[in-house]
């Protein structure tokens, strides 16, 4: 195997618990446990347009791809980044699916125990959602029953922590009554709306987006509103504050996903400005050209006259828009087509009339 193997001496004696695993669910996780009447409906894979595709209700996407939770390949070799979205589930170590083999790879890693979470349905269950409450119930118990069945095979040395009807508080409390009696040990649930990623400062609008073909990692960016962060670190309480975070990789790979089409080569217009009051006229012009659908670079620094055409050259730009205070003075911008030098002054309007003329050219 390319993984690292220890024994438990390595740890001196001491029991090593791995409290944050992942179960890969089998296929038949909810087929084989559930009732005659909803077997079609529980979560279960299909393929569709060639690809396995995990499912709810018969046809209610939960998982595009149905890629494995795992890193581990079933030669031991350890796949890094969002190399999982390339396999399946029998590219994966067994170990991540098989009680069985999960024990001995423990064994052969010195683990004790482990502490183990969901993942298809949502780390709190929340994909259920996209159902009826008594199929989102159903989907729920069943999943519970499996990891039951999951503890006692392994001798209650995997700990699968249970799923809850978190949209009813009075089903919630039910259903941990009923899972303690079963034997799990803990709980994944939504505890607050207002908590995105875990981060506790999120108030009044949260969101995420979502891209498809990513199987279950395909959060691509998520944000909110947070208006106590400003004072938090030290600035007035009367800031208010949202932000967001993107993720490159998944980002590109949406792109790649969806099939887009290589970006236009060069830009349309590059808007070369010179001075402040030109600066605040160009932002405002490149905001109106791009709006119209033209690709636009606007240099956030000031630069001399030569240098800003050069790397207007350089980006291969169609025309080069000038902005100093003359145009300024006079209403109007320069110009410039860079393939022959040629170049006139025109006001605004004439501007998107002419660089509409030239697309059609």
């Amino acid at each position: 195997m390319n993984m690292p193997v220890l024994d438990a001496s390595a740890f001196g004696g001491r029991k090593v618990i791995d409290v944050d695993t992942h179960l890969t669910e089998p296929y038949d996780l909810w087929t084989k446990h559930a009732p005659a009447r909803l077997k079609d409906r529980v979560p279960q894979v299909k393929v569709i347009g060639g690809r396995r595709t995990w499912v709810i209700d018969g046809d209610k996407i939960i998982n595009e791809g149905a890629n494995p939770a795992s890193v581990l390949s079933k030669d031991g070799t350890i796949w890094l980044g969002l190399d999982i979205l390339k396999h399946q589930i029998e590219d994966v170590h067994p170990a991540s699916y098989s009680v069985p083999e999960r024990l001995e790879l423990m064994d052969a890693c010195g683990i004790t125990a482990q502490i183990l979470y969901s993942n298809l349905l949502g780390f709190g269950g929340q994909h259920a959602v996209k159902v009826g409450d008594q199929l989102r119930l159903a989907s729920v118990q069943i999943y519970n029953d499996a990891m039951a069945e999951i503890q006692a095979e392994s001798g209650d040395r995997i700990f699968p922590m249970a799923l809850l009807p978190w949209w009813d508080v009075k089903l919630s409390v039910t259903e941990i009554e009923r899972t303690r009696k079963l034997g799990l040990r803990g709980i994944t649930f939504q505890e607050n709306w207002r908590l995105v990623r875990g981060l506790d400062y999120y108030m009044r609008t949260t969101f995420e987006i979502t891209a498809p073909g990513l199987g279950s990692q395909n959060a691509v960016c998520g944000g909110g509103r947070y208006d106590g962060l400003v004072e938090l670190l030290g600035g007035p309480a009367t800031t208010k504050g949202i932000g967001f975070a993107i993720g490159t990789d998944r980002l590109i790979l949406s792109l790649q996903e969806a099939g887009e089409g290589a970006v236009p080569s060069g830009y349309d217009v590059y808007l070369a400005w010179f001075g402040a009051a030109a600066q605040t006229a160009a932002i405002g012009l490149a905001r109106r050209l791009r709006d119209a659908g033209f690709i636009v670079e606007l240099p956030a620094a000031e630069m001399k006259f030569g240098k800003s055409l050069g790397l207007a050259d350089r980006l291969k730009a169609r025309y080069a828009v000038i902005m100093g205070d003359d145009e300024l003075a006079a209403g109007i911008v320069t110009v410039k087509r860079l393939a022959d030098g040629s170049q006139q002054k025109l006001a605004e309007p004439e501007l998107f009339s002419y660089l509409r003329s030239a697309q059609k050219a």
